[in-house]
């Protein structure tokens, strides 16, 4: 089910729930398909950004992906605040010097 339909479904679902009569249902069922919208797409947009690791940075020790200056290289790392200098960042092969991190993002698993 996309997220349009999901949407119509919430509203469908909330209309019922306040709305008495179905002319109530008709004025408010696209506000509500809209704001379901708005919630999903920045929801999303949180999800997916990336964050710049000289603003902020992750939660020791937890797995991110991580964005490097080696031709747009992808890897999984995690940072270690207590790390020896220049190397907070570290991956299964080792450290990575922290100035070659260009930005990371959570992993979120289901």
């Amino acid at each position: 089910m996309g997220t349009l339909e999901k949407a119509r479904e919430y509203a469908r679902n909330g209309m019922s729930l306040y709305m008495d009569t179905s002319d109530e249902q008709d004025i408010y069922c696209e506000d509500l398909i809209q704001a379901y919208l708005a919630g999903a797409k920045s929801e999303r947009e949180e999800l997916t950004r990336w964050h710049d690791p000289k603003e902020e940075l992750p939660k020791d020790n937890r797995d991110v992906l991580v964005k490097t200056t080696l031709c747009a290289r992808y890897c999984i790392a995690f940072y270690k605040a207590n790390g020896a200098r220049n190397y907070h960042w570290h991956e299964n092969n080792g450290p990575i010097d922290d100035d070659m991190v260009i930005g990371w993002r959570s992993i979120h698993e289901l």
